[in-house]
């Protein structure tokens, strides 16, 4: 062993060793940010006294698979900066689960420091997200008659009306594949991944079997279109007709109303749409028709 070898052998031996006396850990933490992220979910979340409920663990297991793996580094846990945590939370479009995905990773820092795996929390010196609450209201008979002429001809046409038609979120769209729909039985399978009710069958309406039927078989997916696309297409639509002044989601909305106003009851549109509870179907679909029979009973 060379003499400048040594030194940096004491050298990091010596780092080590302070770093255990005065910062109560070591110099490089035992897990990755991921691994960490496992553990803690394992060990304080599945094995949690009370338990939580299924549906609350299928949440946080969500928020880690998708939204903090999908947006960090698999660092070691204590090389783990402030930056990568602002940048990583800023990349989640979704402003709600911002907030959620902080909360979780707070939680887990905060375990880690308790358990002298990390020193600091760096969200310790981060403001928390703020979750900024939109009103999607769904489309009058009139909106949703001048959306379908505008997007005549559109290579998107197909997939803008299958959202009317079935009440699906934009991404459980992209997910269905050909085999995922059953013509003798008449039903699809939607395998939505928001909560454990996402994942379910929904009626082949007869507007569905319209649509499919003008749509090519060009992949195993249905709609085999990028998300990036999806988002530029609708912006160019907003660009070129300023009376879409509403999102992609309040296509669901649209779909969850027209249902009400057919008279079709609450709990079969709840299943239809994969909400855990009937209250979110009731008290997040109908704004247009509500307000409108306001108005005409004054």
């Amino acid at each position: 062993m060379t003499d400048e070898e040594l030194k940096n052998l004491i050298a990091s031996a010596v780092g080590d060793k302070l770093a255990e006396l005065f910062g109560g850990i070591t110099a490089k933490s035992r897990y990755t940010l991921f691994e960490w992220l496992d553990k803690w979910y394992t060990d304080f979340k599945v094995n949690h006294i009370p338990p939580l409920s299924k549906n609350g663990l299928y949440q946080i297991r969500n928020c880690i698979d998708k939204h903090i793996k999908g947006n960090f580094a698999n660092k070691s846990l204590n090389e783990v900066s402030l930056s990568d945590c602002s940048e990583a939370l800023s990349k989640i479009s979704s402003s709600r689960m911002c907030v959620y995905a902080y909360d979780t990773l707070n939680d887990c820092f905060n375990k880690a420091v308790a358990l002298h795996e990390l020193r600091d929390n760096p969200l310790s010196l981060m403001d928390k997200p703020k979750h900024r609450r939109e009103k999607r209201l769904p489309l009058t008979k009139e909106q949703e008659y001048y959306f379908l002429k505008y997007i005549r001809g559109n290579k998107l046409e197909n997939l803008f009306r299958f959202y009317l038609a079935s009440g699906v979120r934009k991404s459980e769209a992209l997910a269905i594949k050909w085999s995922d729909i059953d013509e003798r039985k008449g039903i699809i399978f939607v395998n939505g991944t928001k909560t454990e009710n996402s994942k379910r069958y929904i009626p082949l309406f007869d507007s569905i079997k319209r649509i499919l039927a003008k749509q090519q078989h060009s992949s195993e997916y249905v709609f085999p279109y990028a998300d990036y696309t999806i988002k530029n297409t609708w912006r160019w639509l907003c660009k070129k007709h300023a009376d879409i002044n509403y999102s992609i989601h309040s296509l669901r909305h649209t779909f969850a109303t027209r249902c009400y106003e057919k008279g079709i009851a609450d709990k079969i549109i709840q299943k239809w749409l994969g909400h855990s509870k009937v209250s979110t179907t009731v008290n997040n679909q109908y704004g247009h028709t509500i307000i409108n029979n306001i108005i005409k009973a004054v």
